[in-house]
């Protein structure tokens, strides 16, 4: 045993009044009759086991891989530039999408819009501005892009269908009673599927056919209606299925659940509520009911079976990449049977076989246990991002276009960087002011004269209503 380590033993045994056995034990250590009676630098056994404590819980709060390779490729966007807007109000949202033309032709144009309603059109060449429009009923939260059309969501529950190239306005619903805060799209042969989520707790799911002269979204063809308010909406595709399955995150949940699309050949203009296929938690052996809530989802470009979670966690947001558990072709009547399951096991603890009684609940647990490590062993990635968040944070995490890493916002204006592979924070992007709220991210390809397709951006908007362009160094 190390000096350091009995002059803390000794300090232990004296600061609690052991007296007897300190005797005892200075003489077998062969320490001076006032041995403990200081310590260095104030360090004291009590110390120690909190220091130690405190490790373990950080352990636990952190899931990092074990390798020390790193899946984060260089360069990476790091020269900001910001875009003059003829405008001044907080961003909302951003992306660069692409302008489809009537010969299939194509250009990449940065679309933004802010709090004051604006919606601003950008040059990515020049960053300079080609179009502004403030017609908008309200301000527009959420924007995705279908083929050769835009759909975007608004605070007013508007959700609003355009060309690309024209910006003309081909169809308006108000579905939603409140602010519809995401839209999400997935292109098929022969149309799309929108989902759309709103403040009203409901998301609507559209049927968008593209070979129509004039196209519209019509009315929905199915619909969730949640207990809370839905925070992000995915449409994913498994390896075993042809169509997609709508992947939906709600408040005050640490579920992922699963929606099966409705078959819309059998009831055209019927809404249908959707069926729930399963579920996945993301914190199955958590000790709290609910620890925090999946507020963004983003699908790996490199692997569609890979997606990063931004949680809601205070004080800080924590950062999951997990592997989907897709659901069997069982797993609707299993969520039906969980679902009832407590009266069921409620009733057939009642009846006079006991011993059955007792071997339904050990199996339930036995099932219910291997259910949880199958959850667990499912998030590759779980880290503490070190992005400060409030209640009122909108958490925001998107793929470089490699899927070597996520960016992930913040509401210090600090814009940082993780790993993929390690879950490690690489990089820090800072141009927004100190303090700021970072309310929306874009990561992508841009289209260019380089060879190679294109350069690799970041988007960033905030609340300090800055628009910034990150690009790689040149």
């Amino acid at each position: 045993m190390a000096d350091d380590e009995k002059i803390l033993i000794a300090q232990f045994l004296r600061a609690n009044d052991y007296a007897e056995t300190l005797k005892s034990f200075l003489s077998e250590a062969g320490l001076p009759p006032d041995a403990g009676t200081t310590s260095k630098d104030g360090l004291t056994l009590e110390k120690l086991l909190q220091e130690k404590r405190a490790f373990d819980i950080s352990a636990d709060f952190e899931k990092l891989a074990t390798n020390d390779t790193k899946g984060w490729r260089q360069p990476a966007p790091a020269v900001p530039t910001a875009v003059s807007l003829p405008t001044s109000s907080n961003i909302l949202n951003a992306a660069v999408i692409a302008r489809i033309h009537a010969d299939g032709s194509r250009n990449d144009v940065l679309w933004s819009s802010a709090a004051d309603r604006s919606v601003n059109i950008s040059d990515p060449a020049t960053l300079e501005t080609l179009d502004t429009s403030r017609n908008n009923e309200a301000p527009v939260l959420s924007v995705a892009q279908s083929s050769r059309y835009l759909l975007h969501g608004d605070m007013a529950g508007n959700i609003v269908l355009s060309e690309t190239q024209s910006r003309a306005v081909l169809d308006k619903r108000k579905d939603h009673r409140k602010y519809v805060v995401r839209v999400a799209t997935y292109e098929t042969s022969d149309g799309a599927w929108v989902a759309t989520a709103g403040w009203d707790a409901t998301v609507f799911v559209y049927w968008l056919r593209q070979d129509h002269a004039s196209p519209s979204l019509g009315s929905p063809v199915g619909r969730i209606s949640l207990l809370s308010n839905p925070e992000a909406v995915l449409f994913v595709l498994s390896a075993e299925n042809t169509r997609p399955v709508l992947l939906v995150s709600r408040r005050d949940s640490t579920f992922i659940h699963y929606y099966r699309l409705p078959d819309i050949g059998n009831s055209p203009g019927a809404v249908c509520d959707l069926e729930l296929l399963g579920r996945q938690n993301l914190a199955p052996h958590a000790l709290s009911w609910v620890s925090f809530t999946p507020a963004d989802m983003a699908l790996c470009p490199a692997d569609p079976s890979l997606i990063a979670v931004a949680t809601s966690s205070m004080p800080h947001m924590k950062v999951l990449i997990v592997r989907l558990l897709f659901p069997t072709k069982d797993a609707a009547t299993a969520v039906q049977s969980w679902a009832s399951g407590e009266s069921s096991l409620a009733v057939s603890s009642v009846g006079e076989n006991t011993e059955s009684s007792t071997m339904d609940v050990t199996s339930r647990a036995r099932a219910e246990l291997a259910r949880q490590n199958r959850e667990e062993a499912a998030i590759l990635i779980s880290c503490n991002a070190m992005a400060p968040q409030t209640q009122y944070s909108t958490p925001v995490v998107v793929w470089r276009p490699d899927g070597s890493g996520v960016w992930v916002s913040g509401d210090d204006g600090v814009i940082r960087g993780i790993d993929s592979a390690s879950g490690k924070i690489v990089t820090k992007l800072e141009s927004h002011e100190s303090g700021s709220k970072i309310r929306c991210l874009w990561a992508g390809m841009v289209s260019g004269q380089q060879a190679g397709g294109g350069n690799e951006w970041l988007v960033s908007g905030g609340f300090d209503q800055r628009l910034i362009v990150w690009k790689q160094v040149e």
